[in-house]
């Protein structure tokens, strides 16, 4: 049942980040101010890359609009964050300025005040706000799971102790997606920052970074079988990555227990994409 599958683990918020981009052409700065005509084509638009049952239409179009929603404040709080000189590159020059005549007015700059003021008593630990991961359905231990922030961090925590274990620490801009590998002690992630990561969860640090994408990498996932890598990239490809070398590699001759700099490649492994098709 496609309800079923309707949900932020199985990567439809990237599918319909990736329609509302491709669509762009008013300053709206939240799902409300988007006129209901130019959501009912990017509905159809999401219609025709996904099937389900006729009978469930009206839920599907209320959690679409739900994620969509959040998609949106989400892009567009990280976006205002960078300021007006990093323009996204959907969207044109005249639509920009709009927005920023909207984030720069009296009334937006009090209320975003009054946003922050609620953040910082509720006491969160991303800084930056976050974006929180669904549970691995496979995770190495049950009692953990991680999340990604616009804080660019990663935070690995106990749940059931509701504490944060340890960060993960490299990445150069916002965080799309963290997964847990089902059976090696790695994490993989994929940034704004055009690049994939795999980390080593139990020496806490960064194996290697991933760069062969040209626009922000909204998701990547492991094989659940081969030593595998795919990612997706707003640049329009998909990409295959053979990790076997990191198998290779023995982790237990890291000298530092302490999270690690990725930007540091001596100890990294050099892996390469392969567009759809596993190397050779």
């Amino acid at each position: 049942m496609f309800l079923c599958r309707f949900n932020p683990s199985n990567n439809v918020t990237s599918t319909i980040t990736s329609i509302w981009k491709s669509r762009f052409t008013g300053t709206w700065d939240t799902w409300k101010s988007v006129p209901k005509e130019d959501k009912e084509i990017w509905f159809n638009s999401f219609k025709e890359k996904n099937n389900w049952d006729a009978r469930i239409n009206q839920k599907v179009r209320d959690l679409f609009d739900h994620l969509g929603s959040r998609s949106l404040r989400d892009f567009m709080t990280r976006v205002r964050i960078k300021g007006r000189a990093q323009k996204p590159p959907f969207m044109n020059q005249a639509i920009w300025e709009g927005l920023w005549s909207i984030w720069e007015s009296p009334d937006f700059i009090e209320k975003s005040e009054r946003g922050r003021a609620a953040r910082q008593s509720n006491k969160r630990l991303h800084v930056a706000g976050s974006v929180s991961i669904p549970e691995h359905r496979r995770r190495l231990c049950t009692r953990f799971y991680d999340s990604a922030g616009d804080d660019y961090k990663i935070k690995v925590w106990n749940y059931k102790l509701h504490r944060c274990l340890f960060t993960l620490l490299g990445h150069l801009d916002y965080i799309c997606t963290v997964q847990f590998h089902h059976e090696s002690p790695w994490i993989v992630s994929a940034s704004d920052d055009q690049t994939v990561r795999i980390w080593n969860w139990q020496s806490r640090t960064c194996l290697s970074v991933l760069t062969c994408h040209n626009h922000y990498v909204m998701c990547a996932s492991f094989h659940p079988k081969e030593d595998l890598v795919v990612s997706a990239s707003l640049d329009q490809t998909v990409r295959v990555w053979d990790i076997g070398s990191l198998r290779k590699k023995n982790y237990s001759s890291y000298p530092n227990p302490e999270v690690q700099d990725p930007a540091a490649k001596d100890n990294q492994p050099t892996i390469k994409a392969q567009g759809r098709n596993r190397p050779t």
